[in-house]
């Protein structure tokens, strides 16, 4: 929203309907309001009022100084229900159907609604017990829910135990579910189900492919669902077996499950067995969330069937021999009704609780709870009467336009019901004005009378003796049979109140029917019977042809049936007296009255016949023989044809009659419309007719003796109207289009009513009439070319009593015969005016027809009228289109694709939407489109709701009542690459590394080729495998390689991209590391003390990082104290601490402990290890000072170690064997790592080069070596110091032979060259010495004062690096007469082939020769870090800013004169010869770094404070972005490696690359 603040403005609002009557104001006058002071910027205004429907604007902009006017125009909806209420009265086993009508007429909104049944009454029948297996039953009722006692009989309170039964399969069977056909129960451990029938018996068992397994089960109408316990919920399909589709609830690990019929939604446990309880769409999105008991839940069932609900029932606790039942509250969680299954006795030893599930379908009108104890049995307990089976609706829920209306459908059925009345209400809940509360109560009374009696009596026979086994037959619209006993009686019990027709047959007897016999209400109607024995049957009396008659040849004889005495067959003798041939002699025909010869009989013959009837009994004797003629024929020919077109016209039926006898016969026309037939000579009446034709008789036609008759006629065609067709009888009459009455009364008519109804057909009451039967019938409709014809029209009833059954009853003739397609009754009273749609296919498809409406009853006087209008004939109701849609999607996408649903008749059409899958929705999945309208609805498919594979579903639309219906095919091609996890974030402290198994899955349906590429460039982050290959439903893990080595401190992102489907999936694959670091000097203590004792050590904490930090250390040793614990320490910076080792009041012995040291919020954890051997005080020792990590040094004792033997080195170095990398003697070297060790023994006489990896404590017990005298053979020694006190130099070595005396700290003693800087012998340390000749020397105890050696320690401000200590060294000194060529302040290095300085020393005494040491390459490091052997040295001078060549002149008395590298070589510069070449300020190179490589520190000449200093490691992360403020840069706080440094100014950008070490 755009606001300015302090601007002051006014809206004025004028809120009416949209009939612009105004609503409501705030001032102003009625409907005018203002809202004053409003800020300016673009507002959303909503408009509210009781009754109306909220309208809102967006985007209105409120312009300083102006005043917005704003109207609204507010809809509404209104809602009326007729009838009020609904009563009727039914007979057992029988079904009502009325209509209520909603309706929208004074709205000019849609209005929504939707029904449900509510019960009045729990009147119902009692109800069987459902018992398999005959359990110990104890009562429960809901004063006491806990069982106290046997009962012999269920008291039908709620929880009664109505049966149990064993489960088929006890290996893993946990959920149970019902859908109202069968029972099936799952299993928690594996893949399978079994299917019971409702009263227990075990069916089948089978497996759903890609399932694994299910807890709790549910089912919400047409699929069932369960999870394995986790986030996702199957959908399947138990009748096909196959599963639809999944659900995937994230976060939650699911065991109960309850479908939810109110929300669509399913009830869940969120945490396995315990809540909170979750309600979860069919997205899996959370729509509730409920705390409840904290029991464990095993499964649960949703209550919305008992008083005072909905409610959820739990099975718990999910422990051994505990089975308890508890109701939950759905707003509170708050258990409301416990219940102790376990007194039932009905459960196995170490039974838990399993699923449980609600149903109506296993004791018919109850609820029940059903559930399973897992392993053990099914159990089935009374939860609530089902006193709504009784009732339906066709229609939950519609919208109803602005001035239209919908038919609901209510069928009322007294099935299985005893005789009481019935009570319910449908409640519809609506958004439209009036009624309270928002919901129509429509009360529903039913009656239910049982009018039943009963039928009873004896059967004699004519003597009256009982007679056994006489098939007794009652009829009224059905059959009863029974059979009488041995006392010859009969029984019908329970016969419906009505009128019968009974029938008694007994073989050999004469059958009885005795017909109207009035049944009863409870009452017994006696009827006995006497039954006469058969005799032969009487002879029968002649029909046709009469005695002498003359007759057709092609005759049929015809007789009346023998009375009284019945027949059971006749034999015919029919003979041919002109000829003398018999025809028919004794021939059976059967037990029938009439026979046509099988041949036409001889014209001029003249014949005889008699019949003999016969039954069981004998022959009828002495019936009568008749005669007759056969005359000379005639013929009757012609053709008919179309009185318009005058074509022929096939098919057309021809009835002629005799008219002076019994003679007629019927024929049809050929293709041609011709026909021929041979009569008897005399007059016939002809009957031409054809449907579509009028009827055409002529008469007489005169046939004469071997005479043609020629007959052409041509009938005229009736009118035909073609479909569509409309009839709206706007014209006002019948005749317009056809309309006829049959037959013809005045009470159908047309009346005239007020808009908007206008001319309706109406069949009133006047003038009264009985037993009456008029149809209303349109002319001729071709239907021909037709597949489906629907009829719609509106039909209202008013009704005046019930007392009479009053019909309209819609009729289809076909062409042969009218058929009742459906009848409007005035039973159910009144029919509001309602629209009805039939499919009349079977009768009028492909076929000319007419339609009919046919008023009849008993009484006009029971109702005021029937009324007809708008009807409406169509071959097609609807379209839809298109019939197919299929997509592919990645995951998660969406997608959108229109519909179009086109209405192809004159009548508004009601359409449906049904069998979205999860995966897709609809925009709209119900509407109103009118008369040949159309709407498009947007169908949306979602990848994400569905793992991938290939989906396939129909969506039905349905419309005009179902009537129409059209499918469209979905498909969902859903395509993943499902990587698992879906981002990696670690953390690693700095030198680590860790591996992660990423996951990769081709879910289906195709196989895809893969491949993994860096987004972003990052060298600490790598999989093992870039590409590949994964077939359908494979998975591969790669491995994920993170690498902190070579990172600083920080954080640090990069993506991944995995590509695959051709580009058509692409996953970013997110990897974060966060590198925390605090540095530790040294990273180890270790000190040895005599009891009481302490000693304190300097410990450095370096922050390296680029931002400040916060520490805490923890001490938990009282032997170690820390002069801080805790502290902060900015970026870059280092704070040193105190450490102390105290032995005071300590026992002698070992002692090893940490200091933890903590920081980023405890993100980053280091231990510092400290370990203090404590002595007692008579115990001698030495503490060896040990080189640094990583660093060499020379060592020696003074111990002697040889006084029980020699010291093997792994002995001797024992406590730091995992702490040193390589020791070098003059005999070999030690190298622990490689298990080699050439030197052996230690050697008292030498001192050792040991270069560290860690810190570490080495000690040597025992008493001081007594002889003091060492003689050394001519060359270069590593000479120890035997002596426990420090010793002067000049007195161990003045006047002995020998070179020079070198310390690893850069100090020399060497007369020659007059350089004296070492002047003291540190014992524990080792010296390099080069003897001329075999030498002895003396340690005993000074005999000078000891002066402390003063090391030269200087900060490099050269472009060069720091020569690195290898402890190989060549000697290289420089004379006062080379030394005179320096300037104080001058440096002096020497430089290997590839630039690295290897030896460099600071000019600092005026004339004073001074010792550059030159170090060799350590074989032991992976850089070349030092002179290889015989490389050249190359001096050069670093003077005022400027590198100069030096040509060395080196002393030729010396043996290494020729400037090549020699270890443990000794030369001397006697002159310098120099020439200004390299790097200064003023010449080729503007901008100056150095020394390159160094230790972190780097000076920068050339760039003032204008430039932008940019520094990136090897891995692109930036770690430091400053203004240049001073001309030195200190990275000291990085680790060594790599960098790139970027000074950006003065319209230049430098980049160059340093290293660190």
């Amino acid at each position: 929203m755009k606001i300015t603040k302090n601007i002051v403005v006014t809206i004025h609002y004028t809120l009416t309907d949209d009939n612009s009557e105004v609503i409501d104001s705030s001032q102003g006058g009625a409907g005018y309001y203002e809202i004053e002071s409003l800020l300016v910027g673009v507002y959303d205004v909503s408009c509210e009022a009781d009754t109306y429907h909220k309208q809102v604007k967006t985007n209105i902009e409120i312009i300083e100084n102006n005043t917005t006017s704003l109207d609204f125009e507010l809809t509404f909806a209104e809602i009326a229900v007729a009838p009020s209420s609904i009563e009727a009265t039914l007979e057992p086993d029988e079904t009502y159907t009325t209509y209520l009508t909603i309706s929208n007429p004074g709205g000019t909104a849609p209005l929504t609604w939707s029904a449900r049944i509510k019960s009045l009454s729990d009147r119902q029948s009692s109800l069987p017990i459902l018992t398999q297996q005959q359990p110990k039953v104890i009562g429960a009722d809901d004063v006491n829910p806990n069982p106290s006692g046997v009962k012999p009989d269920c008291t039908d309170a709620m929880l009664d135990l109505l049966g149990s039964f064993p489960l088929n399969d006890i290996g893993g069977t946990y959920g149970i579910v019902c859908d109202g056909d069968f029972l099936y129960t799952g299993r928690w451990n594996a893949n399978g189900y079994d299917k019971y029938s409702l009263n227990g018996e075990f069916i089948e068992h089978f497996e759903i492919p890609g399932v694994n397994r299910t807890m709790d089960l549910t089912y919400d109408g047409e699929y069932f669902y369960g999870s394995p316990e986790s986030t996702v919920i199957y959908q399947m399909d138990f009748e096909s077996k196959t599963l639809i589709s999944a659900i995937t609830a994230t976060g939650n690990t699911i065991r109960g499950i309850s479908y939810d019929p109110d929300n669509d939604a399913f009830w869940i446990t969120a945490d396995s067995w315990y809540g909170p309880l979750k309600l979860i769409s069919r997205t899996g999105e959370t729509l509730q969330t409920l705390s409840t008991i904290d029991n464990g839940i095993s499964g649960f069932a949703y209550d919305n069937v008992s008083e005072g609900g909905p409610f959820i029932w739990a099975y718990t606790p999910g422990e051994y021999d505990k089975h308890i039942l508890v109701k939950l509250d759905l707003t509170t969680g708050e258990a409301l009704q416990t219940f102790d299954l376990l007194p039932y006795g009905i459960f196995g030893d170490e039974s838990v609780s399993g699923g449980l599930e609600i149903t109506n379908a296993v004791v018919p009108g109850k609820y029940t709870l059903i559930g399973c104890s897992q392993n053990d049995i099914i159990f089935i307990l009374e939860l609530a009467d089902d006193p709504l089976n009784w009732i339906n609706i066709d229609q939950k829920s519609g919208t109803v336009l602005a001035g239209e209306t919908m038919n609901l459908e209510v069928t009322l059925n007294s099935a299985g019901l005893d005789d009481g009345i019935y009570l319910a209400s449908i409640n519809i809940k609506h958004n439209g004005r009036e009624v309270t509360k928002g919901v129509v109560s429509v009360p529903v009374t039913m009656t239910v009378t049982s009018n039943k009696g009963n039928l009873s009596g004896i059967v004699f026979d004519q003597n009256n003796q009982i007679l056994e086994g006489v098939k007794v037959t009652a009829t009224e619209n059905t059959s009863k049979i029974t059979y009488t006993n041995a006392s010859g009686q009969y029984s019908f019990e329970g016969l419906k109140t009505s009128f019968y027709d009974v029938l008694f047959e007994k073989e050999n007897y004469s059958p009885q029917t005795f017909t109207n016999i009035e049944i009863k209400k409870d009452t017994t109607t006696k009827l006995n019977v006497n039954m006469e024995s058969m005799i032969p049957p009487t002879c029968p009396e002649l029909v046709y042809p009469g005695i002498d008659e003359e007759v057709m040849p092609d005759i049929t004889l015809q007789w009346e049936a023998s009375t009284p005495y019945t027949a059971s067959g006749y034999k015919l003798y029919l003979y041919n007296i002109s000829n003398n041939i018999w025809v028919e002699e004794n021939t059976d025909i059967g037990n029938v009255t009439s026979y046509t010869p099988a041949e036409p009989l001889e014209i001029g013959a003249q014949y005889s016949w008699r019949l003999v009837p016969y039954n069981n009994v004998g022959e009828a004797e002495d019936c009568e023989t008749w005669y007759f003629q056969v005359v000379q024929k005639g013929e009757l020919t012609g053709v008919v044809t179309d009185e318009v077109t005058d074509l022929p016209i096939e098919n057309v039926e021809i009835f002629i009659e005799q008219l002076s006898g019994n003679y007629n016969t019927t024929i049809y026309t050929n293709a041609d419309g011709t026909y021929a037939l041979e009569l008897g000579p005399d007059n016939y009446k002809v009957t031409f007719s054809k449907f579509t034709y009028a009827v055409k008789t002529i008469s007489p036609v005169t046939i004469n003796p071997l005479d043609t008759t020629v007959l052409n006629v041509a009938l005229e065609p009736l009118p035909i109207y073609s479909i569509p067709f409309f009839e709206d009888w706007t014209a006002g009459s019948f005749t317009d289009k056809q309309w006829t009455i049959v037959p013809p009364t005045v009470n159908w008519d047309i009346f005239n009513y007020e808009e908007p109804y206008g001319n309706t057909a109406i069949f009133h009451w006047a003038p009264l009439l009985e037993n009456y039967s008029h149809r209303l019938q349109s002319s001729l409709i071709n239907g021909v070319g037709k597949d489906k014809v629907y009829a719609q029209f509106d039909f209202c009833l008013e009704n005046y009593i019930l007392s009479t059954v009053e019909k309209l009853i819609f009729e289809v003739f076909d062409g042969n015969a009218w058929h009742t397609v459906h009848t409007f009754t005035n039973q159910g009273g009144s029919i509001p005016c309602s629209a009805f749609n039939f499919d009349i296919s079977q009768y009028a498809a492909g076929k000319v027809f007419m339609i009919g409406f046919t008023a009849e009853g008993e009484d006009t006087n029971s109702i005021y009228n029937f009324i007809i209008d708008n009807i409406s004939l169509t071959s097609e109701l609807m379209a839809v289109e298109p019939s197919a849609i299929s997509d592919q999607l990645v995951v998660p996408t969406t997608s959108q694709h229109p519909i179009t649903i086109t209405n192809l008749g004159p009548k508004a059409l009601v359409w449906n939407a049904a069998g979205l899958p999860p995966w897709a929705s609809l925009s709209a999945s119900n509407g109103t489109i009118a008369g040949y309208g159309s709407d498009v609805i947007q169908l949306n498919l979602n990848s994400g709701a569905v793992p991938s594979g290939l989906y396939q579903k129909q969506i039905t639309i349905t419309g005009a009542g179902e009537l129409a219906s059209e499918i469209i095919d979905i498909q969902l091609n859903v395509w993943d690459l499902v990587i698992n996890p879906t981002s990696v974030n670690d953390g690693l402290k700095i030198g680590e590394t860790s591996v992660w198994d990423i996951e990769i899955s081709n879910t289906g349906p195709y196989i895809l080729d893969w491949e993994v590429n860096l987004a972003t460039k990052a060298d600490w982050a790598a999989f093992d495998i870039e590409s590949g290959t994964l077939q359908v439903n494979e998975a591969k893990v790669l491995k994920l390689t993170l690498d902190a080595t070579q990172l600083a401190q920080g954080q640090y992102t990069t993506d991944f991209l995995f590509t695959t489907a051709d580009g058509l999936i692409e996953k970013t694959f997110t990897v974060s590391l966060t590198v925390y670091d605090i540095a530790f000097s040294p990273e180890a203590l270790y000190d040895v003390l005599h009891v009481g004792e302490t000693s304190t050590y300097p410990l450095t904490i370096t922050n390296t990082g680029l931002e400040a930090i916060n520490w805490n250390a923890v001490i938990t040793d009282n032997w170690a104290n820390l002069s801080a614990l805790s502290g902060t320490i900015e970026a870059g910076e280092s704070v040193t601490l105190d450490f102390t080792f105290n032995a005071a009041g300590m026992l002698p012995g070992d002692y090893s402990s940490s200091m933890s040291f903590t920081a980023f919020d405890d993100k980053l954890i280091k231990e510092i290890i400290i370990g203090l051997k404590v002595l007692d005080e008579d115990t001698d020792f030495q503490k060896i000072p040990l080189p640094l990590p990583n660093s060499w040094g020379y060592i020696s004792t003074y111990i002697d170690l040889d006084k029980n033997g020699k010291m093997t080195l792994e002995v001797a170095l024992n406590s730091i064997l995992d702490k040193m990398v390589i020791m070098i003697g003059h005999e070999g070297f030690f190298w622990p790592s490689q298990n080699t060790n050439t030197i052996g023994n230690w050697n008292l006489e030498t001192a050792y080069k040991l270069k560290m990896q860690k810190e570490g404590l080495l000690v040597f017990y025992g008493s001081e070596i007594e002889d003091k005298n060492i003689t050394f053979p001519a060359g270069t020694h590593l000479v120890p110091v035997i002596n426990s006190n420090p010793l002067s130099a000049a007195d161990i070595f003045e006047g002995r032979d020998i070179e020079f005396a070198f310390s690893l700290d850069g100090l020399i003693y060497w007369p020659l060259g007059n350089i004296f800087t070492l002047e003291t012998l540190v014992p524990g340390l080792g010296y390099l010495v080069k003897f001329n000749s075999e030498t002895t020397l003396n340690f005993q105890n000074a005999k000078s004062s000891v002066n402390q050696n003063v090391v030269s320690i200087f900060e490099n401000t050269t472009p060069w690096n720091d020569a690195y200590n290898t402890a190989n060294v060549h000697l290289v000194g420089v004379s006062e007469n080379a030394a005179s060529a320096l300037q104080i302040g001058d440096f002096i290095g020497v430089f290997n082939s590839e630039g690295l300085c290897t030896g460099l020393t600071k000019y600092v005494n005026k004339d004073k020769a001074f010792l550059i040491p030159v170090y060799g390459d350590d074989f032991s490091s992976e850089y070349i870090d030092g002179m290889k052997e015989g490389e050249y040295m190359t001096v050069k001078v670093f003077s005022n800013g400027k590198v100069i060549e030096v040509d060395p002149v080196y002393n030729t008395k010396l043996s290494n004169w020729d400037g090549l590298y020699v270890t443990n070589g000794l030369s001397q510069i006697a002159d310098l010869k120099m020439s200004a070449t390299g790097i200064d300020a003023d010449e080729d190179v503007a901008i100056r770094i150095y020394p390159n490589p160094s230790n972190g520190i780097f000076n920068i000449s050339g760039a003032d404070a204008s430039y932008q200093v940019i520094v990136t490691n090897a891995q692109g992360q930036i770690v430091y972005n400053q203004k240049l403020s001073s001309d030195r840069l200190d990275l000291t706080n990085q680790p060594t490696g790599v960098y790139f440094i970027k000074l950006i100014g003065n319209n230049q950008t430098v980049t160059q690359k340093i290293v660190i070490r």
